[in-house]
């Protein structure tokens, strides 16, 4: 049996065990046992497609889940649950980062063909923007960035919208002119890079605190669409599956049934660094985390009691 034929045995079985913990996540009694699932999914895909393609040998694959299980069980223990949010906020970051970055290491496999050019393209260009724009939206929450405080307040200045509109043109631009002639070393790669950093900070910062947990939920859809533009540019078809069941569509979902008891439309926290736009949102940060964590404690009781009776039949 070839090694490729196992690593597409194993994607069928990650995406198995996504599909799965997807659907256990959907209630409080069976999320935890979901979210193993989903995870042991991720490390099943990871290890296969590290391993059928030669790229790093096991030392470092083994290492890197040392690492990795260290991070997550000191987040796990010492992150309370009201600061959730803003470890998401950095979590979004880190996967827009890790997107930005195969992207980017693509164009050192040689010669590439315009398609793979444009996916390099979106995923730093859409990686960038998670980085950036995940590390405002973390400074917004807690109110600080590193030892600086950090105002939760919406900040916009005059002239933000032609700012804002300058500089995704001419990271569109840029792009462009990268997919005309791609190469490592080429001026246009630069350019996308510092223009999507910088156009992640300018979009988030116009928007308040109170509404960065949907901004939230929209940037771990970008990163969700940047790690698919980089399985496409490592032509790699578990990641493409993978980040449109599990983040793309979902978390769009989600960031509509978040805005909705905010009284604000998704579009309009999504534009509001372009148009003269008036968020009807009221109140802080503080004030929605406290209603959200009231409806999930309803949410528990209600769940709670049908398993009640579930199990008393």
């Amino acid at each position: 049996m070839s090694m490729e034929l196992i690593a597409n045995l194993a994607y069928l079985v990650a995406a198995v065990l996504f599909i799965f913990g997807l659907k256990m996540l959907g209630h409080p009694d069976t999320a935890r046992r979901g979210n193993f699932l989903s995870a042991l999914g991720m490390l099943i895909a990871v290890v296969a497609g590290l391993t059928v393609e030669g790229i790093v040998s096991f030392e470092y694959i083994i290492g890197g889940m040392l690492v990795g299980s260290i991070i997550g069980a000191l987040a796990a223990r010492l992150v309370a649950m009201t600061s959730m949010p803003e470890m998401v906020a950095l979590f979004n970051g880190s996967g827009g980062s890790a997107s930005l970055l195969v992207g980017w290491g693509t164009l050192y496999s040689g010669d590439i063909s315009t398609f793979t050019a444009f996916t390099v393209v979106l995923a730093i260009l859409i990686g960038g923007i998670t980085c950036t724009g995940s590390i405002i939206a973390y400074a917004k929450l807690s109110e600080s960035l590193g030892p600086f405080p950090f105002p939760s307040a919406a900040k916009p200045f005059p002239g933000q919208r032609i700012v804002n509109s300058i500089l995704l043109i001419a990271m569109l631009a840029s792009g462009i002119q990268f997919c005309m002639n791609p190469s490592v070393d080429s001026q246009w790669l630069y350019a996308v890079l510092g223009l999507a950093l910088i156009l992640g900070v300018m979009a988030v910062i116009p928007i308040g605190g109170a509404d960065m947990p949907v901004v939230i939920s929209l940037l771990n859809s970008y990163s969700g669409i940047a790690a698919c533009a980089a399985g496409f540019a490592i032509n790699n078809n578990i990641l493409i599956v993978l980040e449109v069941f599990t983040k793309i569509f979902p978390v769009w979902s989600k960031g509509f049934a978040m805005s909705a008891p905010r009284g604000v439309k998704l579009c309009e926290i999504l534009l509001v660094g372009w148009f003269r736009l008036q968020l009807s949102s009221k109140g802080s940060w503080g004030e929605f985390n406290r209603s959200i964590i009231t409806r999930s404690c309803f949410s528990r009781r209600r769940f709670g009691s049908r398993g009640s009776r579930d199990q008393a039949k």
